[in-house]
């Protein structure tokens, strides 16, 4: 069982509110690939079951995403213009749900909001 830090099914929820952290989820897909063998049945908290081969592309996903926002704020941009940037747009096709709308706006919105909080925080 590995929780909640990898789902299958929309973009990524770092729970922020509860001392969730963009840096402590990828820590754990890094522990959780270390530790898991290639044929390991692992259970997200949200999904069906995986092995260590579909935690490589979500993580380079949320890398991407992470240094593609970091960029942006690099150049002054505020929440907004990274979210009008479509910065999840080269993944939006392969994350089941990513652009269904949750809340306010889908999870590929929230996601990037979540990145960019967590990044502008960092500072």
């Amino acid at each position: 069982m590995i929780g909640d830090f990898y789902r299958n099914y929309g973009y990524p929820f770092i729970d922020t509110n509860n001392g969730g952290t963009l840096k402590g989820a990828l820590e754990a897909l890094e522990a959780t690939m270390a530790l898991a063998g290639p044929t390991t049945k692992l259970v997200p908290g949200h999904g069906t079951i995986i092995t260590r081969s579909e935690i490589v592309p979500y993580r380079d996903m949320i890398r991407a995403v992470q240094a593609r926002v970091q960029q942006l704020i690099a150049q002054g941009k505020s929440e907004q213009d990274v979210l009008a940037a479509k910065v999840t747009a080269p993944y939006d096709a392969k994350v089941p749900g990513g652009l269904e709308r949750a809340g306010a706006g889908t999870s590929a919105d929230r996601f990037v909001s979540m990145v960019y909080a967590q990044l502008k925080g960092a500072k």
